[in-house]
């Protein structure tokens, strides 16, 4: 800043007491109004990072001086130059005092999209205190960290064998068109490893959306963890060529090997489990076998706990097979049982292991009643018998009676005791006479007519386990009545004289009859 000073010169002594004179000095300033930016050349920042540069003026201002910083074009590159937030973001503000102490200012790059190096240019502008023509400008190159990659996540994968997990894949940036990344495994193929794609596509649009793929571990009879690596290669844009992998172990776990897991088997039958560890236990096991509360007539033997050594050498080893017998007896329904009977070990690192088989129980019940023959052919007036049995032993103690109806037709007779004359229709039988024949004898009786008859004969169970068992026998009557009836077959005449006999039908007939009468 220019400035004046007036100097006075005074004399004293002689004659020149009091002589006085003034000469005024004007002082010119030589330093320029200018900002002093202390900042590299190039300004680098790195993309999600940020850097600082210093500004301060070149010399003292005639008043405050306020330094304004304009936010470049470049919206990912912001200026602060306040990073505690107590006053204005773009601003310096410098006064007689501070004018040679040098502030601050941040610049920040924001994370983008592209792989592109960005650039901005911050200016700044001066105001006031002799400034007002003062600017200056800071040239700022954002180094981009984004690379052509792919983000796995996991980087590794843990699966349990027989079961599955997940990994995520996503380009680390835009790529400039679309990308398609392969899978396969890489090395020896483990076949047990299956993946749910073999391929992954990814547009300039979506390439940030991570994508599944799903890794299955099929369950397999050996007691070794396995490895696979899965292989990613992309192709396509600037993704060519760019790879990455996932290591995969399948990991054994402690289960239960059962020699099967569903079987149907008929009533009053019996079936064979086998069980034995999978794995070696790090102590004895022990695996308890129930049956659930509604499983009715049926039991284990020979028990319902099975003892596993962890030792090779023991009485039941671990990996030898314990037999369960599942036994079923006869029950007093007609429905098939559906059952499922559980398995639950305990130590040995066996303490989590659960397992199930399911049993399906087919019951005999419906076979009721054994009738040999069921269909039955006389003669009127002539008699047939049938036999009669359990097609399965009653529950025990069990008494069982057949009861059979009496036929519509009246000429049609049954007759379970044919020793006493009369007409019985009861059979009974035990736990022990189930499986033993009894006679049931059928009588057609003489009619009138000259038709065929047919009747039908019920049969109905009582008691346990047979209520409401039936059956039925068919019964064919074939008539004889059908013919002529003459007084009869031989007559003597005197020569002139006459003598007479006489002509009736056996049966009524189904219509009117003509008997014509031939001359000799």
């Amino acid at each position: 800043t220019a400035y004046s000073a007036r100097v006075t010169l005074t004399a004293s002594g002689g004659d020149y007491a009091d002589e006085t004179e003034t000469v005024t000095v004007n002082v010119t300033d030589n330093d320029t109004a200018a900002l002093v930016i202390a900042a590299a050349d190039p300004f680098k920042v790195a993309e999600g990072d940020s850097s600082t540069f210093t500004v301060r003026l070149a010399a003292r201002p005639s008043g405050n001086v306020t330094v304004t910083l304009a936010q470049p074009e470049d919206s990912d590159v912001t200026v602060d130059t306040d990073p505690d937030n107590t006053g204005n973001l773009n601003t310096l503000d410098f006064t007689n005092s501070n004018w040679d102490t040098a502030q601050t200012v941040t610049v920040s790059a924001a994370r983008d999209a592209d792989t592109t190096d960005d650039g901005a240019t911050i200016n700044l502008t001066a105001s006031g205190g002799g400034y007002g023509d003062a600017t200056g400008s800071v040239l700022v190159r954002v180094t981009e960290n984004d690379q052509t990659g792919l983000t796995i996540t996991p980087a590794k994968l843990t699966v349990d064998e027989g079961g599955s997990e997940n990994f995520t894949v996503q380009l680390t940036s835009r790529p400039s068109e679309s990308v398609t990344i392969t899978l396969s495994q890489s090395g020896a193929v483990n076949t047990d490893v299956r993946l749910s794609k073999s391929s992954l596509r990814f547009t300039p649009t979506n390439w940030s959306t991570a994508q599944t793929v799903t890794v299955n571990a099929a369950q397999d009879d050996d007691t070794t963890d396995d490895t696979a690596v899965i292989s990613l290669t992309a192709s396509g844009g600037d993704y060519a060529g760019v790879t990455g992998s996932v290591p995969v172990t399948v990991r054994e776990k402690p289960e239960l090997v059962l020699s099967w897991k569903k079987k149907t088997i008929d009533e009053n039958t019996s079936v064979t489990l086998k069980v034995r560890l999978k794995l070696k236990p790090s102590d004895d096991v022990r695996v308890e076998v129930r049956l659930p509360d509604d499983a009715g007539r049926m039991a284990i033997s020979p028990g319902r706990e099975l003892d596993f050594s962890a030792s090779d050498d023991a009485e039941y080893p671990w990996n030898t097979d314990q037999n369960v017998a599942i036994i079923t007896y006869k029950d007093p329904d007609a429905v098939d049982n559906k059952v499922t009977i559980s398995l639950t070990a305990s130590g040995g690192g066996y303490g989590e292991v659960r397992d199930s088989v399911e049993l399906t129980v087919t019951d005999l019940y419906p076979d009721g009643l054994v009738l040999t023959p069921s269909t039955l052919e006389m003669a009127e007036g002539g008699s047939q018998t049938f036999k009669v049995k359990l097609a399965l032993q009653p529950l025990d103690d069990a008494n069982v009676r057949v009861t059979l109806t009496q036929p519509q037709n009246s000429d049609v007779k049954v007759d379970t005791d044919p020793d006493t004359g009369g007409d019985q229709n009861t059979l009974d039988f035990t736990d022990s006479n189930w499986d033993e024949d009894q006679i049931v004898t059928v009588r057609a009786a003489e009619d009138a007519d000259s038709t065929d008859d047919s009747a039908s004969i019920a049969l109905a169970t009582s008691g346990d386990d047979y209520q409401g068992v039936t059956g039925s026998v068919t019964v064919s009557v074939k008539d004889d009545d059908v013919g002529l009836q003459v007084s009869t077959t031989s007559l003597t005449i005197a020569e002139g004289g006459n003598d007479t006999f006489t002509v009736q039908l056996a049966s009524r007939p189904s219509g009117d009859v003509t008997v014509t009468l031939t001359q000799p």
